[in-house]
């Protein structure tokens, strides 16, 4: 059975996220810090991976960015959770994420064919 569908495992992930969305609004940001997501690829691909090459290329302030991509991997996903409570910026494309972001936040989703950028 997959794990994802293990009902105990769902409402564990879901209590974990509940957690972990009220924690969320405590933590302190860090203004340099960018996440890349993706939760159902192996690696950062399409509108993220563009937008993390830009940055790349043209940043020169200094700011961190963080590759996470957790498909079939808990441990990756453990480790976006952890930087995503620290991160003032997100960036994702595919899959969800179930913490809720703080208002400190910027979370932007950037599915293709998804009508407004969020």
């Amino acid at each position: 059975m997959d794990i994802k569908k293990n009902p105990i495992f769902r409402r564990a992930l879901y209590c974990f996220a509940r957690i972990a969305s009220a924690i969320n609004e405590i933590v302190p940001k860090d203004e340099n810090l960018i996440l890349f997501y993706d939760s159902n690829n192996t690696e950062v691909v399409d509108n993220t991976e563009a937008i993390y090459n830009y940055i790349k290329q043209n940043d020169r302030t200094g700011k961190k960015l963080v590759l996470c991509a957790s498909k079939n991997n808990l441990l990756e996903a453990v480790k976006g959770a952890l930087i995503f409570l620290r991160a003032k910026y997100m960036f994702y494309s595919f899959g969800d994420f179930r913490i809720a972001p703080s208002s400190k936040q910027v979370v932007v989703f950037q599915q293709h064919g998804s009508p407004f950028k969020t």
